[in-house]
């Protein structure tokens, strides 16, 4: 058994001298995962505006969260699962440039939704198994932060789609990078104040957001970093990497 499989979260030394292949797929490569988080949100800015570029985003987002299932060893039969999802999430994103329509339109950001809260749901599952907080298991808790916003971003759309009225209350229309920039300002609370919720609901899931984002900040990352080094006590005995 691996270093990692031991501990639940391998220090950054353990990788040291593997092949390429190896360190990408070996478990809790929560630092190369938020790189992966990082260039897909900065794509969608580079890409939006042309005829593929939803296309080329809704790939790089399904493989990035893709990655953060098997990294964090999730169960062979849910990565099946996924694996049949994301190949829906392209072929969505494919149909909503040559058809279009409400319908098309709103699939792709609710897979998007459904996969973020998978990934998030196998982080915070593989989190259980670390008995040792180091430098990758505060790359997951960032992770995680940064999939938060994630999945509000594809939550407005979806709201927009399903309801037929802007969420966004400033005119003109509004592409995937206006929603995760709009998400991560309002996590953030950096108020910029250039873009705002519309309707009542628009403004509440705002809040929501904001509240979610400071609190996870201030309780889950301050107590993983001020952790790093210490070791915990694990209540449960299986690995969930043992299943992958």
């Amino acid at each position: 058994m691996s270093e990692s499989d031991e501990t639940g979260a391998a220090p950054p030394r353990a990788f040291q001298g593997m092949p390429f292949r190896e360190r990408f797929l070996a478990p809790d490569r929560y630092g190369l995962l938020l790189l992966m988080i990082l260039v897909a949100i900065l794509a969608s800015a580079v890409f939006t505006g042309r005829k593929w570029g939803g296309v080329i985003t809704a790939a790089l987002l399904g493989g990035t969260l893709l990655y953060a299932m098997k990294t964090s060893r999730i169960g062979h039969r849910l990565r099946r699962i996924a694996y049949m999802v994301v190949p829906v999430l392209v072929a969505s994103a494919i149909l909503a440039v040559i058809v279009g329509g409400r319908f098309v339109g709103a699939l792709v950001p609710v897979v998007i939704a459904i996969l973020v809260l998978a990934a998030i749901a196998s982080i915070m599952t593989r989190a259980r198994v670390h008995t040792t907080i180091t430098v990758n298991t505060v790359f997951g808790a960032l992770c995680l932060y940064l999939m938060i916003g994630l999945f509000y971003s594809a939550l407005y759309p979806t709201i927009a789609q399903v309801s037929g009225h802007p969420f966004i209350a400033q005119q003109g229309a509004r592409g995937s990078v206006d929603f995760m920039y709009f998400s991560y300002v309002t996590m953030s609370t950096v108020g910029y104040g250039d873009l705002t919720a519309a309707g009542n609901l628009g403004k509440m899931l705002a809040v929501s957001e904001a509240l979610i984002g400071q609190m996870f900040l201030v309780t889950v990352v301050a107590l993983v970093v001020t952790n790093i080094g210490r070791s915990r006590v694990r209540r449960d005995a299986t690995d969930p990497s043992d299943e992958g």
